[in-house]
């Protein structure tokens, strides 16, 4: 049947025209092709590919919110593919700089969970911790703050962040573990060199 692959060929076609735009910098055409391409052929090979990329188009004409969506949809729609990683990073770090801190910390500490050996090189934890607090969610920036403490080994950083610890505890009122942080560092700045 002369047709059967007139589908496949389809597919080939809007994405090849999609991948042309954004090869030659016409994001905002990429990006609206990739988007169309996945809703046409949602259960195609191609289409997490696609949703990738309208991502990444979304993201270098600055329209952050879209470019989100489309990697929000990404993670939850294709977890277990590899580009995965790169995408919850990419999200995480583009969460933090559009000021979303929230956001930002959840994707850094999905990172961490998934990717425990990564998260620990690329220290999500603190990440994570920092994007906390500044969210105004100091419980769970203390949380991430332990476990980013579980991997420093340089006196100065354990003690940067046991300070940090206390604060964000002080804030959370949670003064028993503000106080358990302050013994630790006191401890710390007690031992000799």
């Amino acid at each position: 049947d002369p047709n059967k692959d007139l589908p496949r060929v389809l597919e080939r076609t809007v994405i090849d025209a999609a991948k042309l735009f954004f090869e030659s910098k016409k994001y905002d055409l990429a990006a609206a092709r990739f988007v169309a391409f996945q809703k046409e052929f949602p259960l195609s090979a191609l289409a997490p590919f696609a949703l990738e990329k309208a991502g990444a188009s979304f993201a270098q004409i600055n329209k952050i919110d879209q470019a989100l969506s489309a990697y929000d949809l990404y993670l939850k729609t294709y977890p277990k593919l590899p580009a995965a990683k790169d995408i919850r990073w990419s999200a995480a770090e583009m969460s933090a700089t559009a000021k979303l801190y929230l956001k930002a910390a959840e994707h850094y500490q999905q990172f961490n969970i998934m990717f425990p050996a990564d998260g620990a090189q690329k220290s999500a934890s603190l990440k994570a911790a920092e994007n906390f607090r500044l969210a105004g969610k100091f419980s769970d920036a203390v949380n991430e703050y332990e476990k980013h403490l579980k991997t420093v080994k340089a006196p100065a950083e354990q003690m940067r962040v046991l300070r940090l610890i206390s604060a964000s505890a002080v804030k959370a009122s949670n003064g028993s573990v503000a106080l358990n942080a302050l013994e630790r560092l006191s401890k710390l700045v007690r031992q000799p060199d």
